[in-house]
């Protein structure tokens, strides 16, 4: 038997045994087949990725170089475009996103038509707060890919962040034709909405997510600040007292929630919210 066939053996072995969850066997199955076959670029990336499920992001960082240094040089392929994509998710873990835009860029390099590279380029740099550039490459995985959901969702939260709400809306838009049942772009167009001062269509948004998903704290929490702006008190309190029986320790849910009642003459109530507030922060600024 070749020590190519034997590598792949255990590569084999150890996809199976990631599969189960079984990360530290998967290990020792992919160092059998680095052992017998060192240039086994798919068997370092495959580690990589076990290692980063065990949270040791340095070791998985490592594994994945090794499986790019392999490739470097080589005509660009699948296990390369792979292995760039993992190293670049294990640097965004460890705070190194300047670095892990390069990676994504490398991937990309080997395939212009990876639009999970593009989106995840798009995110790092959305971070580094180069807006500008993380819109680029939302729109080239959009013009790749015209009904990918996730691209559309996070270029409307870029343009969000821009201030560009009225963009921002017909980004999430997009994506709510497409999936209508879509959580991140019910949301982002009722932030949108409310940012606007739409505050009616704002909480048509945040009605649809919460019943969608009655435990999205966010969106019983905006839920709360439209039915405020609407002069919904009575409802913007039983929207707040969801946020605070979702966590206790929503300190800002509490602050609303305890003005909002001390405006309804419920004093004593909103005394107890007061505590709650202070007792969950107890330094308020």
């Amino acid at each position: 038997m070749t020590q190519n066939v034997l590598a792949k053996e255990w590569l084999a072995k150890g996809l199976v045994l990631f599969e189960s969850k079984e990360y530290e066997k998967a290990i020792m199955a992919y160092n059998q087949a680095i052992r017998a076959f060192p240039q086994n670029a798919e068997a370092w990336e495959k580690k990589g990725e076990a290692l980063f499920a065990l949270e040791m992001f340095p070791e998985a960082l490592s594994a994945h170089n090794e499986a790019c240094n392999i490739d470097q040089g080589l005509s660009l392929n699948a296990t390369s475009r792979s292995a760039w994509k993992g190293k670049g998710i294990v640097l965004e873990k460890l705070g190194r996103f300047k670095s892990a835009v390069n990676a994504y860029d490398e991937a990309i390099k080997s395939d212009p038509s990876d639009t999970e590279a593009w989106n995840n380029k798009g995110s790092i740099l959305c971070r580094l707060e180069r807006y500008k550039e993380s819109i680029d490459a939302y729109d080239s995985a959009l013009g790749i890919d015209p009904k990918n959901v996730k691209a559309l969702c996070n270029k409307g939260k870029v343009l969000m962040d821009s201030d560009r709400f009225f963009e921002s809306i017909t980004s999430f838009d997009a994506a709510i034709k497409i999936d209508p049942n879509n959580q991140d772009a019910l949301n982002g167009k009722g932030t949108s909405l409310l940012m606007l001062g739409k505050y009616r269509d704002a909480l048509i948004a945040f009605i649809r997510e919460t019943e969608i998903n009655p435990k999205d704290i966010l969106a019983w929490f905006n839920r709360g600040l439209a039915l405020t702006k609407l002069d919904k008190m009575d409802d913007a309190v039983v929207a707040f007292e969801h946020c605070v029986s979702i966590d206790p320790q929503y300190t800002k849910a509490w602050k609303n929630l305890a003005l909002i009642l001390d405006d309804l003459g419920k004093h004593e109530e909103a005394l107890k919210a007061y505590k709650q507030v202070l007792k969950t922060n107890p330094n308020p600024t």
